[in-house]
């Protein structure tokens, strides 16, 4: 039988073979970039050969003790669901999202989405091999030069923790010295508006708090402004962002060595990560960005350890691990999960939807299991925000931002203008709003003027919009034409789904400092005393950062496509192994990314950040957790 079984899986290697050569010469699409697809061609063909893992006895359902309660058609549907993801994340953009995606004479886009699918389930079935490796024995099989042996204790966690901080500080540091003093665009001095506005002890002038923006980081940079020993003060904003990033990647591959990944691969990365052009550029950019990715890392890291232990879900009595953590209730972890929770409401105008429903997601949750630690952690997070938001919005006279209320509108009603341009059905009364609310719809020059994926605002013309008319524009909108709806939806944010560098993002190796009393993006602003130093760093520097957003390099480092695909694989992992409570550290992500396919007008991979960074660390952190012996 064990002979039989395998060769019937010998036999999926020339079917995924030939799959693959089919799709790789002659599908009419970008079957990925070329190198990425045979990257992931050979991956999955290694993992069909035959190995000894087959000679341990253990079995892919025997590895994980939590996969036997999850019923075998839940699983079924998860897989088939995440493969379906995988299928259009790869082959969708090219077959409905672009005008000549398909050649004279070539099979329907649905044939070639189906051979994809195939394609896809192949690859899925490939990533889900470590998760399906994992549990009893696993240990046994970790590859002994990267992982700590198991009785050996985790020594010296400052002393480590410091010497990470040191390198990634310093490391992040140079680009500060080939951008100095820092970099700026027209929004940076709407983050800068408090420190300008400020007037001694706890008065600032009206209007310098905005409530369109991130008005806790617009605080805080006013205060590392106005306490800078020297001028000018932007360089000390810069400064403080290199140490915060710094600070929470070395507790991150801290992290990791307490899984006991062995030290000197983390300082590896130490060095290799600030070297990511959206790392590093970011920490130099006076935008609130960099700390709304820091926020929901934070985040999704508190919930990793909160959901590490499986005692803390089964038992009232916390049992500490073998690298002797803090149990899910401790002090710390309270702390910081009210703290991540409280700073993810304010780091953006739409993060505010992931804390309401992540908070009330993990508040149940905890009410049920009892944790009431974790529960008044929650509760005091929601404390904060309502202290923060009104009384402190108060006092510190935060202004409403201009046109916010119009703002909020410009993606749904770009998307109903798409829906318009390409012949979508609307009733009467909503075709009537349309043409009011756009009123040059008509116009050939607004048509020209017409982009997919960039909102121009001065198309619509919103101020006498109501949230009630709007929202029966845009449900008789989307329940007439769902198809051409999400197309719109999808495309505008096509940098956080597609698997590949498909098209231009916004935004990309920015480094400018804007002049708003000249209107001049270059390399100074004299109102604040920024003046760019260019040197020889600086001309290396831009050369790299341009070779870095090619389309290879460009689809890890600028889209985000790949870290939600991975996501995705790892909560299906999840899933299927009965790990719900882990499925917690990616929701306020998935909300996120959510929020942007209603909100966002433009396609800045800086919005992305949160994907980024959760996606980068989470799904290996989930798999070291399980393979570590």
């Amino acid at each position: 039988m064990t002979t039989r079984t395998g060769l019937y899986k010998l036999l999926h290697i020339p079917v995924f073979a030939a799959l693959s050569l089919f799709l790789f010469f002659f599908a009419p699409v970008v079957f990925l970039n070329r190198i990425l697809a045979l990257a992931a061609c050979a991956g999955v063909l290694l993992g069909m050969l035959p190995n000894k893992k087959a000679q341990t006895g253990i079995t892919p359902t025997e590895a994980g003790p939590a996969s036997g309660p999850v019923p075998r058609i839940a699983r079924i549907a998860v897989f088939l669901a995440a493969a379906f993801y995988l299928d259009f994340a790869v082959f969708g953009f090219d077959l409905f999202f672009t005008p000549n995606g398909l050649t004279e004479g070539s099979l329907p886009r649905l044939a070639y989405l189906g051979l994809g699918f195939a394609w896809s389930c192949y690859a899925l079935r490939a990533a889900l091999r470590p998760f399906a490796s994992t549990g009893a024995g696993a240990g046994a099989r970790a590859p002994a030069s990267v992982f700590l042996p198991a009785a050996q204790p985790i020594r010296g966690y400052l002393v480590k923790w410091l010497t990470l901080f040191a390198l990634l500080f310093a490391a992040l540091m140079v680009w500060q010295k080939a951008y100095n003093p820092a970099v700026l665009s027209y929004d940076s001095w709407e983050y800068l508006a408090g420190w300008r506005g400020y007037l001694g002890g706890w008065s600032w002038a009206e209007g310098s708090f905005l409530k369109g923006r991130s008005i806790p980081y617009v605080f805080l940079v006013s205060w590392v402004c106005a306490l800078a020993p020297t001028a000018p003060e932007v360089a000390w904003v810069v400064v403080a962002q290199g140490a915060a990033f710094a600070v929470m990647l070395s507790t991150v591959l801290m992290y990791f060595h307490q899984q006991r990944i062995r030290f000197k691969y983390l300082l590896a990365c130490a060095v290799l990560l600030p070297l990511i052009p959206s790392f590093g550029l970011h920490t130099v950019v006076v935008w609130c960005d960099l700390a709304c990715g820091i926020s929901f890392l934070w985040l999704a890291w508190v919930l990793l350890r909160i959901t590490e232990t499986p005692s803390a879900w089964i038992s009232q009595a916390p049992v500490a691990d073998i690298s002797h953590r803090p149990s899910a209730g401790s002090l710390s972890l309270c702390v910081q999960l009210c703290l991540a929770l409280t700073l993810v409401y304010f780091a953006r105008p739409n993060t505010f939807l992931a804390y309401l429903v992540t908070a009330p997601v993990l508040a149940a949750l905890f009410l049920l299991r009892k944790k009431w630690s974790l529960l008044a952690a929650v509760a005091l997070s929601a404390v904060l925000v309502l202290a923060i938001r009104f009384p402190g919005y108060r006092a510190l006279g935060a202004a409403d931002y201009p046109h916010l209320e119009e703002h909020k509108y410009f993606a749904s009603m770009h998307d109903m203008h798409a829906t318009y341009y390409n012949g979508g059905v609307f009733s009467g009364k909503t075709l009537a709003a349309l043409k009011k609310y756009i009123p040059e719809i008509d116009a050939p020059a607004t048509l020209e003027r017409f982009y997919p994926d960039w909102v121009v605002k001065d198309h619509y013309a919103l101020s006498e919009l109501a949230t009630g008319e709007f929202i029966a524009m845009y449900a008789d909108s989307f329940i007439r034409n769902p198809v051409k709806m999400a197309k719109s939806m999808l495309y505008r944010n096509r940098a956080y789904w597609v698997v590949d560098a498909k098209a231009d993002v916004n935004g990309v190796n920015y480094t400018d400092i804007y002049d708003p009393a000249s209107g001049a993006y270059g390399l100074q602003a004299p109102d604040i005393g920024a003046y760019r130093q260019e040197s020889l760093l600086t001309g290396v520097l831009d050369k790299y950062t341009a070779m870095m957003s090619t389309p290879l390099p460009a689809a890890f480092f600028w889209r985000f496509g790949v870290w939600t695909a991975l996501m995705v694989v790892t909560a299906a992992a999840l899933f299927t192994r009965g790990r719900y409570a882990r499925l917690l550290i990616f929701l306020p992500v998935s909300v996120y990314i959510a929020t942007l396919l209603i909100t966002s007008g433009w396609t800045d991979y800086r919005y992305g950040l949160p994907v980024f960074f959760t996606g980068l660390f989470l799904p290996p952190a989930l798999i070291f957790d399980e393979l570590r012996p």
